[in-house]
């Protein structure tokens, strides 16, 4: 595995599904219900059954249960196709009948799907792609594949060093999102009732699952900040929520379980200052992962000297062996992809208050746990020194990649992140996080975070959130070409300010110019002349608070505009 042996079967729970303590099959799902299905976890099982069969259903539903908390079961082709072609984010195990090649031919090309299983209930054949299995070597290869998976679907972003002269806008804005939540970490704030709220949230998701209802509530009762580190080693859905959300940036999400990923950071930092913080040795851990070519040559290979992140608090081993044993399990049933073998040095003599790891020895006394492993707190930064090609003998594409933890004062990091240490930043984390989407080019991510922000009450009793968000909003559609949504949402984010504001605020004008622009994508040139003209008499009022550039491009845009009208005349 990637360098940690304790289990991670992790897949998704839809809020609305059928009850599997009955002898029922789950009716084809309408793509209207699919798209309203949230997912909370990395990976998910379809089962496709054949209709004309009889196999024991609901015995074969109760053995996977044990491993997974959801599954999608279809009768119909055409339906369970067009289901899988429209996850994005999760990766699927797919169960078929025998007998189904034109089938598998038909979704063999899906990338979402990570493994197929043919199950008859007698056979256990195995090759490289597809696995013919009975129920009990089944349940047991679905349990080492989604542990494996789990292990290696982790988001790794990098940035090139600042000598580099490509164009990364949308490569940096990926790091810096990570870097920024990590900053936003440290200044969260614990709330009493916060945990209450993530607690009622995870038993909406997993309100089919008794086992995991009995964990929730076993977290409810025991845990404490001091034991974090203990749950996340655990195979639950604690673990299993924290990697999905993190992976995929649910910021709501997070932002429930934002009092767990505090107490990890100190627990990290106060384990770091009891150990590694008292040694001059440094520290020597591994970790793999597997990557397809093009994502390996851009973050990694034709990166060299650049900056790279892991976006989860990464689980790393002494041990080389268990990072080579993990590589070669994936590599063989995924020889398309490259397998990389991360050697990460840490020196603890350059005291890392922001980026501490810790020693998982004996965290939890109660249970016992593999030694060796070495927990990173969240998002920690590297620098990539080498990227080597290696020779060995069971995998035709490796590489090992030199990684060397950077400390606290890096010129090419504080060269990013302080521009993240802002009043305005900190002020508004929320908009910010949603403005680097949309610098990213993730529209559609960005208008749907922003939705589900405005549905949080702290924005909503909060005019200058509010306004924000609308005007994110009104962002999102300008780059996408849909001025007249635009439009309505910069109209109300101006009557969410006006509500809190004076009319002649110099905060006004960057809402009147977006307006302004709109109307003239729209061919609207009056309205987008007098909108310029009201932001450009905002800003010759305050002209001390506001940046020069901005007044000379609207400048620029009223004569435009101005001699468009007068020609059209």
């Amino acid at each position: 595995m990637g360098c940690i042996s304790s289990k991670h079967t992790t897949v998704t729970r839809a809020p609305s599904i059928v009850k599997y303590d009955s002898l029922q099959i789950q009716k084809d799902t309408s793509t209207q219900e699919q798209q309203n299905t949230r997912f909370i976890e990395n990976c998910m099982i379809v089962w496709f059954v054949d209709p004309a069969a009889t196999p024991e259903k609901e015995t074969v539903l109760a053995h996977l249960r044990h491993i997974v908390c959801t599954l999608r079961i279809y009768t119909d082709q055409d339906a369970c196709v067009t289901f899988m072609t429209n996850i994005c984010e999760e990766k699927i195990f797919l169960i078929i009948p025998s007998g189904m090649n034109s089938f598998v031919e038909r979704i063999r090309y899906l990338r979402q799907i990570e493994k197929i299983y043919i199950f008859d209930g007698r056979s256990n054949n195995i090759n490289q792609e597809i696995f013919r299995l009975n129920l009990s070597t089944l349940c047991e290869q679905l349990r080492q594949d989604v542990e494996l998976c789990e292990l290696d679907y982790i988001n790794i972003t990098a940035t090139p060093p600042l000598t580099s002269n490509s164009d990364s806008t949308k490569q940096t804005a990926e790091f810096l999102y990570a870097q920024l939540m990590k900053e936003l970490l440290c200044r969260f704030k614990l709330d009493d009732n916060v945990q209450n709220i993530f607690l009622n949230f995870c038993r909406q998701h997993y309100a089919h699952d008794n086992e995991q209802l009995s964990t929730i509530a076993d977290f409810e009762q025991n845990y404490r900040p001091e034991k974090a580190l203990v749950w996340l080693n655990r195979s639950c859905f604690i673990s299993r929520m924290l990697h999905r959300a993190q992976r995929a940036r649910e910021v709501d999400v997070l932002h429930k379980m934002g009092f767990f990923m505090k107490h990890m950071h100190i627990q990290i930092s106060n384990v770091y200052e009891q150990t590694f913080a008292l040694t001059q040795n440094p520290v020597v851990v591994y970790r793999g992962k597997t990557m397809l070519n093009n994502e390996f040559e851009i973050l990694v290979k034709n990166n060299c000297g650049g900056l790279l992140s892991c976006s989860t608090f990464l689980i790393t081993s002494v041990d080389k062996n268990i990072a080579m044993n993990f590589l070669r399990r994936r590599i063989a049933t995924h020889a398309d992809r490259i397998a990389i073998l991360f050697e990460i040095h840490a020196d603890p003599m350059k005291h890392n208050t922001t980026s501490p790891f810790a020693s998982l020895d004996n965290i939890d006394l109660n249970e016992e746990s593999e030694n060796g492993k070495v927990c990173f707190t969240l998002s920690v930064i590297f620098r990539i020194e080498s990227v080597e090609k290696t020779d060995e003998q069971s995998m035709n594409n490796m590489w090992t990649v030199k990684l060397t933890l950077i400390d606290d004062h890096d010129p090419h990091v504080h060269h990013l992140i302080e521009p993240l240490r802002s009043n305005d930043v900190y002020a508004n984390p929320i908009f910010h996080l949603g403005k680097l989407h949309i610098t990213m080019g993730d529209y559609d991510r960005a208008e749907e975070f922003y939705h589900k922000i405005l549905a949080d009450m702290s924005v909503l009793n909060r005019p200058h959130r509010l306004s924000l968000m609308q005007k994110g909003l009104g962002s999102i559609f300008m780059y996408k070409g849909e001025h007249n949504k635009a439009i309505g949402h910069l109209h109300e984010a101006l009557k969410v300010s006006l509500s809190y504001l004076p009319s002649d605020h110099p905060d006004l004008a960057s809402i009147y110019t977006m307006i302004g622009s709109c109307y003239s994508h729209m061919d609207n040139y009056v309205l987008a002349l007098d909108n310029y003209k009201r932001a450009m008499q905002l800003m010759q009022n305050n002209i001390q608070s506001v940046n020069q550039q901005s007044v000379d491009d609207l400048h620029s845009c009223i004569v435009h505009f101005s001699e468009l009208l007068e020609h059209q005349r």
